[in-house]
C-alpha cells in the first residue's frame, strides 16, 4: 500500500531531524577536538618557553657562580686591579651566554650617522657634524635580529640649532 503524502512528509521532516542532529554532534565533536588542540599548544608553547629559560639559567650559572668567587676573593684581598680584571671575564662570560641565546650588541661608533632606527638619542653635543654620534652612552640590543633595546647616545648638533630646540 502506498504511503500518503502526510506521512511522506512526517518521514522526510524526520529524516531531516536526525541529519540535523548529526551534524550537531559532529560539530559539538569538532568544537572540543578544537578546544584540545588550543589546551595542547598553550601547553608545548609554555613548555618550549620554559625549556628555553631554562637553558639561559643553566649557562648563566657558571657566570653567577664566578661572580660568587669574587666576592669572596674580594672580601679578603682588596686589589682593585684584580677585581676588575674579575669583573671583565664575568662580562663576557655573561655575553657569552646571552649571546649563545640570540643575543647581539649594538654600539654605533662615534661619527656614525644617527640611525633612529637602532638609536634613541638622549642627548645633543654642539660641536662636530650635524646628525652623528658624538656619544654612546649604552649598548642598544637586538634578540634575533629584533630590537630590544636601542643605542643610547649623543648626538651632534650645530649650537644654533640645540638653541632653537630649547627654545621652542
Amino acid at each position: 500500500m502506498r504511503k500518503g503524502f502526510g506521512e511522506r512528509l512526517s518521514e522526510f521532516f524526520r529524516g531531516l531531524a536526525d541529519e540535523r542532529n548529526r551534524y550537531r554532534e559532529a560539530c559539538a565533536r569538532a568544537m572540543a577536538d578544537l578546544e584540545n588542540l588550543r589546551a595542547e599548544a598553550r601547553r608545548q608553547a609554555e613548555d618550549a618557553e620554559r625549556r628555553g629559560a631554562e637553558r639561559v639559567i643553566i649557562s648563566m650559572l657558571p657566570a653567577l657562580d664566578s661572580m660568587e668567587r669574587a666576592m669572596e676573593y674580594g672580601k679578603e684581598n682588596p686589589d682593585p686591579e684584580a677585581l676588575l680584571d674579575g669583573l671583565e671575564l664575568m662580562r663576557e662570560e655573561v655575553m657569552a651566554c646571552l649571546e649563545s641565546a640570540g643575543l647581539e650588541r649594538v654600539i654605533p661608533s662615534p661619527g656614525r650617522g644617527f640611525d633612529p632606527s637602532l638609536m634613541e638619542a638622549i642627548g645633543v653635543a654642539g660641536e662636530g657634524r650635524e646628525g652623528k654620534v658624538a656619544e654612546v652612552i649604552a649598548p642598544g640590543y637586538l634578540f634575533r635580529g629584533r630590537l630590544i633595546r636601542p643605542a643610547r647616545v649623543v648626538v651632534e648638533m650645530r649650537e644654533e640649532n640645540i638653541e632653537e630646540d630649547t627654545r621652542g
